[in-house]
């Protein structure tokens, strides 16, 4: 708290027009008092706006954070929904692809079995065609060897009647040959003929078959051409889902900036309002303290002059010249004053210089002496 020049007497060789002049500067004081709480009120008020400022703006900075991590676990969900979703279509196409390569091997065993049960047949059909073929020969051959008994026994019993029949059985065994040539002829033609069917049907069979597989080939080309569109639709799907979580997270990221904004204007806004209450408190309080100030001024002055009246009835013949402080401070104050002065701590010097202050007692002190010694120079 800050002292003023005559908060303390100097001597008591002052005359009582001086201890006039020390009650008023001891008014002055708390005058001076009352403007140092006043100061210290408003620095108590602003500290306290600016903690409840800063915990606010960490308030928000914190839920700020929490927006962000929420954002993060979210993203890190949806990028693990995606992997699981990528490892689900990883397994569908491996699944597919086994099941291809089961199918083309079924398809192959199949093939197999039929080429075997094809040898099968056609070595069946070779037998029973060998078989017939020596059929046919032990028959010629039986009846070849009945014709020779029956010569021989015709022969024994007509012997005189080979001789003229010789010729007709020489024309007979050259027509039997002829016959069994012709015979021959036949069956080698006939055996030509089952081979060119056998080779037909071979012809054919192959011919089946490739055409088979020509089918089972394009239902492959399809199928694969099916799953390849179904992939390419799946994909154009998923880009699409991909496409729509950026734009709903862009969206998103937008309204949190727009809310964000929002919330910075109103807080803003809030901040202007306190501030404004607050600097309506400030000035109530500035008037409140002004009007003390100007209650405790008139106050003085009519204490002041109660205190003249009683002065200048009971001392008439006393009274002098009021002793004021020197003329060159006088409406001087603060830094200017104590540039002036040479006195640190100076706070003012009244216009009409019956008063003065300083933040210290020895400055007051100091202010009192140096006006006695001008005093007593003959300086007032």
């Amino acid at each position: 708290m800050t002292s003023t020049w005559s908060e303390q007497r100097v001597t008591s060789t002052w005359s009582e027009q001086s201890d006039v002049h020390m009650v008023r500067a001891e008014n002055d004081v708390h005058m001076v008092r009352a403007e140092s709480d006043v100061h210290m009120v408003r620095a108590e008020h602003r500290r306290v706006w600016q903690e409840e400022q800063e915990e606010q703006e960490v308030q928000n900075e914190q839920e700020v954070q929490l927006e962000q991590n929420e954002q993060e676990e979210q993203l890190e969900q949806e990028v693990q929904n995606e992997q699981e979703v990528q490892l689900e279509q990883n397994e569908q196409e491996e699944k597919l692809e086994v099941q291809e390569e089961q199918n083309e091997q079924e398809v192959q065993n199949e093939q197999e079995v039929q080429l075997e049960q094809e040898v099968q047949l056609e070595q069946e059909v070779q037998l029973e065609q060998e078989v017939q073929l020596e059929q046919e020969v032990q028959l010629e051959q039986e009846v070849q060897l009945e014709q020779n008994e029956q010569e021989v026994q015709n022969e024994q019993e007509v012997q005189n009647e080979q001789e003229v029949q010789k010729e007709q059985e020489v024309q007979k065994a050259q027509e039997v040959q002829k016959e069994q040539e012709v015979q021959k002829e036949q069956e080698e033609q006939l055996e030509q003929e089952v081979q060119n069917e056998q080779e037909v049907q071979e012809v054919q069979l192959e011919q089946e078959v490739q055409n088979e597989q020509e089918v089972q080939l394009e239902q492959e080309v399809q199928n694969e051409q099916e799953v390849q569109y179904e992939q390419e639709v799946q994909l154009e799907e998923q880009n699409e889902q991909e496409e729509q979580l950026e734009e709903q997270n862009e969206q998103e990221v937008q309204n949190e900036q727009e809310v964000q904004l929002e919330q910075e204007v109103q807080l803003e806004q809030e901040v202007q309002n306190e501030q404004e209450v607050q600097l309506e408190q400030e000035v109530q309080l500035e008037q409140e303290v002004q009007l003390e100030q100007e209650v405790q001024k008139e106050q003085e002055v009519q204490k002041e002059q109660e205190v003249q009246k009683e002065q200048e009835v009971q001392k008439e013949q006393e009274v002098q010249e009021e002793l004021s402080l020197l003329e060159e401070w006088r409406g001087v104050r603060d830094d200017a004053l104590s540039d002036l002065s040479g006195i640190k701590g100076c706070i003012f010097v009244h216009a009409s210089g019956f008063i003065g202050g300083n933040k210290t007692q020895d400055g007051a002190l100091e202010m009192a002496r140096r006006t006695l010694q001008a005093a007593a120079n003959g300086q007032s």
